[in-house]
C-alpha cells in the first residue's frame, strides 16, 4: 500500500503520454474540437458505439453520455465522459472542473477535465489514469479498504460534494490489490458549509459506512483485535488526508486556471464565494477538535473505548 497521498502515487505509469490523453490538448479542445475530433486526431480507433466503445446514457440531471472503452469484447473503466451544463446550477461545470485538478492534487486518480467545442465538458474515466483495475458499476463499500473510504469521504466534505449517494462513487483495487474509493460527479460542489467539526466528522462516519446500513450487523461478528485494527487505519487514513491537503496550494489559482479555460464565463462573485467556502472547509478539517471529533466517532462506531484508538 502506498505510505503517503500524494499526485502521483495512483497514477498509471505512462498515463500522461499515451494516446487520448485529454490533457495534452486543451487548447484545440477549447477552439472547437468534439471529442471524436480529439480521439481522431490521436489516433484511437473511433467506432464510439461498436468494438471500441460503448455509449452508455447517465440518469443524472445532465444526461450525460459515457463512452466505455471495449477491449476483447469485455467493457472496461476506461473512457469518457461527456457532461452538458447544469440547467439548476450554474457554476457545476467550473466545479466539475476544478475539482479534477484538485483531486489529482489530494493522490486521486483524475486527469484534468476539457471543455469540448461545444457546451459539454469532456472527462477521463478513472481507469484511463488510475494503476489498477477499475470497476464500472455503482460502489460497493465491502470491496474498498477503510483507508479509501475515509479518503473519499473526506474529499466530499471538503468541496462541500452534494449529491452524494453509491452512484457518485466508483472503487478500483490498485496495483496493490488493495481497494480503493473514488469519488465522481463533483458538479454539486461547493454547496456545503459545515457549522462545527462535529457536524462535518458526522458526514464522514456516515458516508464511510455507507451510510450506517450494514455496519451494525457487520459489527457484532467482529474481535475486539479487528475493531482496533479498523479504528487504526481510519483515525491513520484521516491524518493522512489532512497532510494530503498542503498539496492543495492555493485554491484561488486553480480556480483561476479554470475559469480561463472556458472563457472566463464565471463571475467574480461566484468565484470568490466557492474558494471562501473550500478554504473554510480547508481550515476546519486542518482543526485539532476535528480530529477528536473523528476519534470519538470513530469509538462509538467500533464500539471501542476512545483511550483505544491512537
Amino acid at each position: 500500500m502506498k505510505a503517503v497521498l500524494d499526485d502521483q502515487a495512483y497514477l498509471l505509469p505512462g498515463w500522461n503520454d499515451r494516446r487520448g490523453n485529454i490533457v495534452k490538448v486543451q487548447a484545440a479542445m477549447i477552439r472547437g474540437q468534439s471529442l471524436e475530433d480529439f480521439l481522431r486526431s490521436e489516433g484511437v480507433p473511433l467506432d464510439l458505439n461498436g468494438k471500441n466503445f460503448i455509449s452508455v446514457k447517465g440518469n443524472s440531471i445532465t444526461s450525460p453520455t459515457l463512452y466505455y472503452r471495449v477491449e476483447n469484447g469485455k467493457v472496461t473503466g476506461q473512457g469518457y465522459i461527456l457532461k452538458p451544463p447544469d440547467s439548476q446550477y450554474q457554476t457545476a461545470q467550473e466545479s466539475e472542473m476544478v475539482q479534477s485538478i484538485l483531486m489529482q492534487k489530494l493522490g486521486f486518480p483524475y486527469a484534468a477535465a476539457r471543455k469540448d467545442g461545444g457546451q459539454s465538458i469532456v472527462m477521463e474515466l478513472g481507469g484511463n489514469v488510475a494503476d489498477g483495475q477499475m470497476s464500472w458499476g455503482d460502489y460497493k463499500p465491502e470491496k474498498v479498504a477503510w483507508r479509501g473510504r475515509i479518503h473519499q469521504a473526506l474529499a466530499n466534505t471538503l468541496f462541500g460534494n452534494a449529491d452524494r449517494h453509491p452512484g457518485n462513487a466508483m472503487y478500483y483495487v490498485d496495483a496493490d490489490g488493495v481497494g480503493q474509493a473514488m469519488p465522481i460527479d463533483f458538479g454539486r460542489g461547493f454547496l456545503h458549509r459545515y457549522r462545527s467539526p462535529e457536524q462535518a466528522a458526522d458526514y464522514v462516519l456516515n458516508m464511510g459506512f455507507d451510510y450506517g446500513q450494514w455496519w451494525r450487523e457487520e459489527n457484532r461478528r467482529k474481535s475486539v483485535v479487528e475493531r482496533e485494527r479498523i479504528a487504526k487505519e481510519m483515525m491513520d487514513a484521516t491524518k493522512e488526508f489532512i497532510a494530503a491537503m498542503d498539496n492543495l496550494g492555493d485554491i484561488s489559482e486553480s480556480m483561476d486556471a479554470v475559469v480561463a479555460s472556458m472563457g472566463n464565463q464565471l463571475s467574480a462573485r461566484a468565484k470568490a464565494n466557492m474558494v471562501e467556502l473550500a478554504n473554510s472547509n480547508i481550515a476546519m478539517l486542518k482543526s485539532p477538535e476535528f480530529l477528536a471529533a473523528m476519534k470519538l466517532r470513530i469509538a462509538s462506531a467500533t464500539s471501542l473505548s476512545p483511550d483505544r484508538i491512537a
